[in-house]
């Protein structure tokens, strides 16, 4: 799955830059907008039928618009503006849907217990895709060209549904061998009951609000850097296939180095430093990226881009998102897939629209973007600390239940609490 994503987004990359640079922050708001046409399209169709039987036609929906889309570029030897900002949004949508289907439906293959033996091998296995999807387009788009690279991620797509419908039924005769149920389905964040029970639990728990705080301080500083990214390649960078040849080899420097710290590093950095500090190393790593640009002489810029690049992003997958999912450890089920649910959608993709609007608007300012950064780096490093410490204390309050109370703990009932739809730790306080 993260092979075939990742073949295809240095192409989006591309595309973006194809379409015009001055006009990339409305490809921010196009993707935005598809964002919310689509997803309670999605979180309907998973009530109608059981989620591998969507995740199977999703998946080979997407396999065939990719198809089509390799006739299109085919077809046009210049892409036009409007063909590259329909890829665009259509990728963006693409990689959202896609990674969204196949951890709701993990949710529901594995137990808690099996979940926390294997999902550490399967973060691994998808690093190890995405540096194979990144080394395909690095060394195959001067061979068969960029418009072919789509239909090579329709054919890991197709190979993606194979083996997961393989896992799913391997989990079932397992289940059945032991005469066990089948876990519950997970609550499916994509509908709108879903994102308005969301954000309702978000707005009224000052944990929640913490994480989404968190995530919004990241999408729009991370979409700073973006739009950095883009005019530095259309600047210093010709033609298309170079262009995603760069995106390319950024992506495979990136996953090679996430998939070294997460072997040797992760797990002592986090039990070393904690969840606080760890998630404090992003904003960090971010600040010090955004003077190294402003910094930077233009002979060197492109160069300083590539290594911030690699830096953020790699910080990002190997010690910043394993860190930030330990927070949703010490709240209930519920609260998690549909908290989680808005907080990865929506937070994010409207992250991404509040970047591309401020960055429109202080473009033409006589400051640079690293003073506009800057303050958002901060009150991210400071919900950093704030998210580290009440995960500490949440954490200690269900060991301690735990203990006194072997067995295992139900999830709570928000509408029964004290204080009405106020999220709740296992233990009864406050989140």
């Amino acid at each position: 799955m993260l092979a075939a994503w990742y073949i295809i987004r240095p192409v989006r990359e591309q595309m973006g830059v194809q379409a015009g640079v001055e006009d990339l922050n409305y490809l921010f708001l196009g993707t935005l907008a598809a964002t919310l046409l689509f997803t309670p399209v999605y979180g309907a169709l998973v009530h109608l039928a059981p989620r591998r039987v969507i995740l199977v036609a999703l998946y080979s929906f997407l396999a065939i618009n990719l198809i089509a889309f390799t006739f299109v570029l085919r077809a046009q030897p210049e892409v036009g503006p409007w063909t590259a900002r329909l890829f665009y949004v259509w990728a963006s949508a693409f990689n959202l849907f896609v990674m969204a289907a196949f951890t709701s439906l993990m949710a529901d293959v594995w137990t808690l217990e099996q979940a926390k033996r294997v999902f550490g091998g399967i973060a691994v296995g998808g690093t190890a895709g995405a540096i194979l999807g990144s080394t395909i387009t690095a060394t195959l788009t001067r061979h068969i060209g960029q418009e072919h690279l789509p239909l090579a991620s329709a054919a890991f797509l197709v190979g993606a549904i194979v083996v997961l419908l393989q896992a799913e039924r391997a989990s079932a005769r397992a289940h059945a061998k032991r005469n066990e149920p089948a876990t519950d389905p997970a609550p499916s964040p994509f509908s709108w009951k879903s994102l308005v029970e969301g954000v309702t639990m978000t707005a009224r728990s000052p944990y929640l609000l913490g994480i989404a705080v968190f995530m919004l301080c990241q999408t729009i500083t991370g979409s700073f850097f973006y739009f950095q990214q883009a005019r530095i390649v259309d600047r210093f960078v010709d033609g298309r296939a170079a262009q995603t040849q760069l995106f390319a080899s950024i992506n495979l420097w990136t996953n090679i180095l996430t998939i070294v710290v997460q072997i040797f590093l992760t797990g002592r950095v986090i039990r070393a430093l904690g969840v606080g500090p760890t998630l404090l190393l992003l904003p960090i790593i971010f600040t010090l990226g955004f003077l190294a640009l402003e910094l930077a002489p233009d002979e060197a810029l492109l160069t300083t881009m590539v290594v911030v690049l690699v830096a953020t992003r790699a910080s990002n997958f190997a010690l910043s998102k394993p860190a930030r999912e330990t927070l949703f450890t010490v709240i209930p089920r519920n609260e998690k897939y549909k908290a989680k649910g808005f907080v990865d959608t929506f937070i994010y993709r409207g992250g991404d629209a509040i970047g591309a609007v401020a960055d429109k608007a202080v473009k033409g300012a006589e400051f640079g973007i690293v003073w506009i950064a800057l303050p958002i780096t901060t009150l991210w490093g400071a919900t950093a600390i704030f998210l580290g410490a009440r995960q500490r204390r949440l954490a200690h309050a269900t060991n301690r239940e735990n203990t006194l109370h072997p067995g295992p703990i139900e999830p709570v009932d928000l509408a029964a609490t004290p204080v009405a739809g106020a999220a709740r730790s296992p233990r009864g306080e406050p989140l």
